[in-house]
């Protein structure tokens, strides 16, 4: 080792710098053996220059990238009171446009121009309406529609199916409170699932709309002809849509059941059961504005049994469609009653099991539903 060793750093100039453990070997010219390995120049530079490599001077910015505060005075959003989704996003995009200012020409008289004509006061969120550009304007609101709100339409369906089931589930115990009133004797109950039956009805209504709609209905036809792949991640998203809805039509079977028993006890004129301990009437009244059929319960019966019967049946024929079970021929006796169809048979995955066995529960509480409907409509249709 030369004597001047003492002066040098332990590690070679390469091992210092990528921060490797440096050995030297036992050859003739002092190479690490890293060095001898890869056949490389080893070099030992003195100890006052064992520090860090300095880093390199930051260039100073060209011309072409400073920022012309003109422009950005004119592009700046507004001051004033703003909704906070504003507020985040332009915190979240104020680097952004200025980093996308920097790069934008300067003494371009089509760009001056447009600023010039935009309002400094510009809602983010309101942005197309200072572009006059047209069909460029349309194709970018189209794309900022996708990107916002496609994740959110696929998930559409099975929200609005578990924001209904939520529903339900709430009707069902207050139902479930009432019968517990009336069996006490306690004042001031209710004719069971008649407090909530305008409530009943929209739920219907949504949920026929469901099994109509392309989400649920159409998916699941559709899905015979795909690949195996997709036939398996479809058939797995619309069984899953089908088992929230066979969950919600069963919700409103156990609802309907009591609350069609009722109707059609006033129907054939027993009032009794639409009276409270106090003898004040509490059934559901049908009105429209200010024209009421309160103080005709018979027909106010017969009018709410109808519109629950339309219901029914459209929910009824839905169901067989989005679950491939076809419409039996209807009867020309309006007093029989489809016999219900047995549930497809479906070898699968144990969420399909769930399903199946919801839908052949639905069936039979369904039989039940439609014989007491069609009883009560033949009865009050006009001879």
């Amino acid at each position: 080792m030369p004597k001047h060793a003492e002066a040098h750093r332990n590690a070679c100039d390469r091992c210092h710098t990528l921060k490797n453990r440096c050995v030297r070997s036992n050859n003739h010219h002092g190479a690490c053996e890293r060095c001898e390995r890869l056949q490389l120049q080893c070099n030992y530079s003195e100890k006052g220059k064992t520090g860090r490599p300095k880093q390199k001077p930051r260039e100073k910015p060209s011309p072409a990238q400073t920022v012309d505060q003109s422009v950005l005075d004119k592009f700046r959003f507004s001051s004033g009171p703003v909704s906070e989704r504003s507020d985040a996003w332009s915190s979240s995009h104020g680097e952004a446009n200025a980093q996308a200012a920097t790069h934008m020409p300067h003494g371009n008289p089509a760009f001056d121009l447009h600023f010039d004509n935009v309002n400094s006061q510009v809602d983010p969120f309101n942005w197309l309406s200072a572009s006059d550009g047209g069909d460029s304007a349309q194709l970018d609101a189209g794309l900022f529609e996708d990107m916002c709100f496609s994740e959110t339409n696929e998930e559409a369906p099975l929200k609005e199916l578990l924001d209904l089931q939520t529903r339900l589930h709430t009707l069902n115990t207050t139902q479930l409170e009432d019968n517990a009133r009336r069996r006490s004797g306690l004042t001031g109950f209710h004719i069971p699932g008649s407090s909530n039956v305008s409530e009943i009805l929209v739920v219907m209504e949504r949920l026929t709309g469901l099994l109509k709609s392309q989400s649920i209905g159409d998916r699941a036809s559709s899905s015979q002809s795909t690949s195996s792949e997709s036939l398996k991640d479809d058939d797995g998203k619309n069984t899953l849509l089908l088992l929230h809805a066979f969950s919600c039509y069963a919700y409103l079977l156990r609802l309907l059941k009591p609350l069609v028993t009722s109707l059609h006890s006033q129907c054939q004129g027993s009032s009794s059961d639409a009276q409270g301990s106090d003898g004040k009437s509490v059934a559901a009244t049908v009105s429209l504005g200010t024209f009421s059929l309160a103080s005709r319960p018979a027909l106010n019966a017969q009018m709410t049994l109808s519109l629950i019967s339309n219901l029914v049946e459209d929910l009824h024929s839905s169901a067989r469609r989005a679950t491939f079970c076809p419409l039996q021929n209807k009867p020309s006796d309006p007093m029989a009653t489809d016999s219900p169809s047995a549930p497809p048979k479906r070898t699968g995955s144990p969420m399909m099991t769930a399903a199946m066995l919801v839908l052949e529960e639905m069936l039979h509480k369904e039989d039940f539903v439609l014989q007491k409907l069609r009883s009560c409509t033949f009865s009050s249709a006009p001879h």
